[in-house]
């Protein structure tokens, strides 16, 4: 375990806001295969990073949907969902941010197949303790996330000095949980921290205070989605979360 000390003067990084496998759905599926074939409408393309499940057009959301649930998607004719996304560089979530999809195609021998599988994108970083008392403290860290112990660290920090726990490493959007105990002579005193990031919401400061151990508010975004009008047409919903 490394140990550090961190004087008030010492600089300091800014914290970053941050299915199963099944039986394949082809185009031999009737519904689908009517659905495709009464569709002839060109869609424009997202070039968003994150788009919402719930947002895309209905043919594609129906290939998405086929692949979540089956493993992979395949076709002989075009791909929709290739045309409202670009599948190498875009997420699929599903509402709120709660689970993200990588998205993967390949063709061979004229037949296209979409793979769709959950992820978490690595986007996010730790925040920063910041000590608000009038007393050098020694903090003893550890973020868990997942399940999995991800950082552990002991720091001195004197009064009104602060510490980064970024060090650049990137971490999942997810659930986070931190344990901190703070020693100030012969006090001890320990807390748990949880927060939760995702690609709106950001997180706080930890804030070491006389009578608290807190996180601040983090931030969040005010982001645009994708949604298409019944033209194919990109239409952009103002202060959209989705």
């Amino acid at each position: 375990m490394k140990r550090r000390t961190i004087l008030a003067t010492a600089g300091y990084l800014s914290a970053g806001v941050a299915g199963c496998l099944g039986a394949r759905k082809t185009q031999t599926d009737n519904r689908e295969s009517d659905n495709r074939e009464s569709d002839n409408r060109k869609y424009e393309k997202c070039g968003l990073t994150f788009v919402s499940l719930h947002s895309l057009p209905a043919p594609a959301k129906e290939e998405a949907n086929a692949a979540i649930m089956d493993g992979t998607y395949e076709t002989d004719d075009d791909l929709i969902l290739s045309e409202v996304i670009n599948p190498d560089s875009t997420y699929l979530y599903e509402e709120h941010g709660e689970t993200y999809y990588n998205v993967s195609v390949t063709t061979d021998s004229g037949i296209t197949r979409l793979y769709i599988e959950e992820t978490r994108p690595k986007k996010a970083g730790l925040p920063e303790v910041d000590n608000k008392t009038e007393t050098t403290v020694t903090v003893d860290i550890r973020v868990e996330s997942q399940g999995e112990q991800i950082f552990n660290d002991t720091v001195d920090l004197a009064a009104g000095a602060k510490t980064d726990l970024d060090d650049g490493t990137k971490y999942g959007y997810g659930q986070y949980q931190a344990t901190l105990t703070v020693t100030a002579g012969n006090e001890t005193r320990e807390k748990v921290i949880t927060w939760r990031t995702d690609h709106i919401h950001g997180f706080g400061d930890i804030i070491i205070a006389a009578d608290s151990i807190r996180m601040t508010d983090g931030p969040s975004a005010m982001i645009e989605g994708c949604e298409w009008n019944d033209e194919g047409e990109l239409v952009i919903p103002n202060n959209s979360h989705t």
